[in-house]
C-alpha cells in the first residue's frame, strides 16, 4: 500500500475517533500506520531508572534522510509509555526516554495522548519517517517552541484574523460568490454571536482591519489556552490559512471534512474547471488533511481529559 493510502486510510480513522470522542486507549490500532505531518526532529536519551529525579546523559538522535533522501533504519524494538514522574507520562523505545531536539522529555500529564505519540513510533517500518508522526511534532513543538516563545505564538494567531481567507471574499463569479456564502457566512456567524463581536469582510485581497475591540478579544481567549492547543490551533490555522476555521474545528463547530470544504473552497471551484493535477490536488488534500485532523484530534483529547491540560 502507498505512502499517500495509509495517509487517507490512517486520517479516517482518526477523524472519525475525535468525531465519537471516545477514549483513545480503545481505538490506538487505528494510529498503527504512517501519517503526514511537518515539523521538528525528535531525540532520545540513553535508559534510566524511572525513580532518578535528574536528567540522564543523553545522545543526539539526528533523523535526517540517509544519501539516498530516506529515513534512518527503524533502531528499536519496543515502544512503551512510562511515567517518568507521577502524572507525566514518557514514551521510551526499548528502555530509552525520547527527549525533544531541545533536550526536553517529550511526555505530557495526558496518558492518552502519549499513547498516540508511541503509536507514531510504532508505525516506523522498515525506515523512521519523521514527516509521517503528527501529533509527535505537536506535542515536541508545544514543548520546545510554544512555551518559549508563547507571545510570538499569540501575536501570529491574532494577525491570521486580519488577512483570514473566510473574511477575504470573490466578486465574480456568481457561482463561487454563492459557494463563499455557503461555507464561509456560518462560520461567522458562529463566532460572532459566541463572542459577540463584529467580523467585517472584504474583496480586498489585501485582508481587512478587524476592530480592535474584536482583536482583543480573541486575544485574551488564546492567552489563557495550553501551550499545546495554541500549537494545535496554529497548525490548523496555517494549514486553512484561516483562523476562523481554526477556532471552530477547535470547538467542534465543525469537523475536518468541513474545514476541508471551508478551506480549499477556491481551489476545488478551480479544479471543477481546470481539472484535478494528480500528484499535486492530490497530494495537497492528504496533507491538509492530516495536519487538520492531528489538530483536531489534539483539540478532542483536550476535551475528553480537561484536567491533564489545566
Amino acid at each position: 500500500m502507498s505512502l499517500l493510502s495509509n495517509v487517507l486510510r490512517v486520517s479516517r480513522d482518526i477523524d472519525r475517533i475525535v468525531k465519537r470522542e471516545i477514549p483513545v486507549r480503545k481505538v490506538l490500532g487505528a494510529l498503527y500506520a504512517p501519517i503526514q505531518s511537518h515539523f521538528n526532529r525528535t531525540l532520545c536519551t540513553q535508559a534510566v531508572d524511572n525513580n532518578l529525579k535528574e536528567s540522564p546523559a543523553t545522545y543526539n538522535l539526528s533523523l535526517r534522510p540517509d544519501s539516498n533522501g530516506l529515513g534512518p533504519k527503524r533502531f528499536y524494538k519496543q515502544v512503551d509509555v512510562v511515567e517518568r514522574i507521577p502524572n507525566l507520562h514518557c514514551v521510551s523505545l526499548d528502555g530509552k526516554l525520547l527527549r525533544t531536539r531541545t533536550g526536553k522529555f517529550l511526555e505530557s500529564r495526558c496518558r492518552e495522548l502519549s499513547l498516540v505519540v508511541a503509536s507514531e513510533w510504532e508505525a516506523q517500518h522498515p525506515r523512521i519517517r519523521p514527516v509521517s508522526m503528527p501529533v509527535t511534532s505537536l506535542l515536541t513543538t508545544s514543548i520546545d517552541l510554544t512555551k518559549e516563545h508563547r507571545e510570538q505564538f499569540l501575536k501570529t494567531l491574532v494577525e491570521f484574523f486580519n488577512t483570514d481567507t473566510v473574511c477575504i471574499r470573490a466578486s465574480y463569479p456568481k457561482s463561487l460568490v454563492r459557494r463563499q456564502r455557503e461555507l464561509w457566512d456560518p462560520l461567522i456567524a458562529y463566532l460572532s454571536e459566541k463572542w459577540d463581536i463584529h467580523i467585517r469582510t472584504s474583496e480586498d485581497i489585501f485582508g481587512v482591519s478587524q476592530d480592535r475591540d474584536s482583536l482583543e478579544r480573541v486575544y485574551q481567549y488564546l492567552k489563557n489556552q495550553h501551550s499545546l492547543f495554541l500549537t494545535a490551533l496554529h497548525s490548523a490555522t496555517s494549514t486553512t490559512k484561516s483562523l476562523i476555521i481554526g477556532l471552530a474545528l477547535s470547538d467542534k463547530a465543525i469537523g475536518t471534512k468541513q474545514a476541508m470544504e471551508a478551506c480549499r473552497c477556491e481551489e476545488d471551484f478551480q479544479i471543477q474547471y481546470w481539472g484535478d493535477v494528480k500528484g499535486s490536488h492530490d497530494i495537497d488534500r492528504a496533507d491538509t488533511f492530516v495536519r487538520l485532523t492531528s489538530s483536531s484530534l489534539v483539540f478532542s483529547l483536550m476535551r475528553v481529559f480537561p484536567k491533564c491540560f489545566q
